[in-house]
């Protein structure tokens, strides 16, 4: 149902009657509200003038507390809106806009039924960013001296709470934003973290892994040698591995064994003693980190 283009005003000038000598709207008495208007009784001008009268205000008043939600046209960022009644900008006027294209542009503005282009800011008056109004979003705006300030929560930054979107897989390897938010399904192609590890050791009988991430299980094939399953599978079988070894006599790493066997959810891995110059088993603890892209 469209919005009707006029209010049903009545009895807008209060005037005195020449014919009743009294006022042209008068309030019914309290008996008359009661009882309404009896069988055959004849409406006093005066009285119906009243309740056009009140209905017109209400109506009016309803009509300016209700509020303006209109779609955003034009090109973005610079939007148009329309909504039926409003020909001035005042102080507490509120928009409720449903925005058809994200800012991709940055600085956003919003022009009301043609009265004039005003600026869109956040709660704390900074300007958008680009796509900060995001598509198919509904946002709230308030006039307040010559712009609209956003009623909702504004995007958060280290700088201030606000709304936080999901960073894509290409923002988390840039790493150069500080205002999205990073999720598993992201993490997981951050190159500055580790994707795999374990923290384990042999115990002259059995391989005992006392801390680990994204590890299903490590077989010990030979002194010094294990390999390594993992829980979850890298991109491609191009990955690193990093670790160490600790003994209380021998300085000691880890590299990928020799013949190389590599896979994307498994590898084969051994620790050196560097100044025994031999393979060695982690009696207290071996570490073994794996960078990589997961898949």
């Amino acid at each position: 149902m469209a919005r009707p283009d006029k209010f049903p005003e009545w009895a807008r000038v209060p005037y005195v009657d020449p014919v009743v000598g009294g006022s042209n709207i008068v309030e019914p008495p309290e008996q008359q509200k009661d009882d309404g208007w009896l069988r055959k009784q004849k409406p006093p001008a005066q009285y119906t003038n009243y309740l056009f009268n009140k209905i017109d205000e209400w109506l009016k008043y309803l009509d300016s507390n209700t509020p303006n939600y209109a779609v955003t046209t034009g090109t973005q960022p610079n939007y148009i809106v329309t909504i039926p009644g409003i020909t001035a900008y005042e102080d507490g006027l509120t928009l409720i806009l449903f925005i058809h294209a994200a800012n991709a542009s940055g600085a956003a503005t919003v022009n009301l039924n043609g009265i004039g282009a005003k600026n869109l800011v956040g709660s704390n008056g900074s300007v958008f960013a680009a796509n900060d109004l995001g598509l198919s979003l509904i946002y709230t705006f308030t006039y307040q001296g010559s712009e609209f300030i956003l009623s909702n929560t504004q995007p958060a930054s280290t700088a201030s709470r606000g709304l936080i979107r999901i960073a894509t897989a290409t923002e988390v390897k840039t790493a150069t934003d500080d205002s999205k938010a990073v999720v598993p399904t992201t993490m997981k192609v951050h190159q500055g973290i580790a994707k795999v590890w374990a923290i384990f050791k042999w115990t002259g009988s059995a391989v005992q892994i006392d801390d680990s991430y994204g590890i299903s299980s490590i077989t010990r094939t030979a002194t010094g040698r294990y390999a390594v399953n993992f829980s979850t599978t890298f991109a491609t079988n191009k990955f690193c591995v990093s670790g160490s070894v600790h003994d209380p006599t021998l300085a000691g790493g880890v590299a990928f064994d020799n013949p190389l066997v590599i896979t994307t959810n498994s590898a084969d891995i051994a620790f050196y003693a560097y100044t025994a110059g031999a393979l060695i088993d982690p009696d207290l603890y071996g570490c073994v980190i794996f960078h990589g892209t997961l898949a």
